[in-house]
């Protein structure tokens, strides 16, 4: 799936890391979902940051935001992480809590990112590949 993730991203854009998750926006004191499951990615390109959320169903970007030193990243649950984003707050319920937690480490610690090679084409296993199975909580 990393892959197809790698097409549809921007041409030189590096995938730090990437899950099976679903994206909410905070909406008057509520979460609300924003469409289908689908792929949350870390991407790189030079020195900039960006989150996106893919719809594999479409190969579409169905949203993306660049990644900011006051974005207030947290771990609200082992499968939960939430965001400022650029106009609202943004929750991410990843399919897996081992996924969540290399993805949390992942967007904690972007300098190291920077300093090493990231996700190859070329690669035959990746530690942020989607993976089929689902959380079921």
């Amino acid at each position: 799936i990393n892959y197809s993730i790698i097409f549809i991203l921007t041409n030189g854009t590096i995938v730090v890391f990437s899950a099976a998750a679903r994206l909410y926006k905070a909406n008057t004191g509520s979460w609300q979902v924003n469409g289908p499951a689908g792929a949350f990615v870390l991407s790189r390109q030079g020195g900039a940051y960006t989150f996106s959320f893919i719809n594999l169903s479409n190969s579409r970007i169905e949203w993306t935001d660049n990644v900011r030193d006051d974005l207030g990243y947290t771990k609200d649950k082992p499968y939960f992480h939430s965001f400022y984003g650029t106009s609202q707050t943004i929750g991410v319920s990843f399919a897996e809590e081992n996924e969540a937690d290399k993805f949390f480490d992942s967007v904690n610690d972007r300098d190291t990112h920077s300093r090493r090679a990231s996700f190859s084409p070329a690669s035959s296993s990746n530690p942020g590949a989607l993976s089929d199975s689902k959380r079921t909580s």
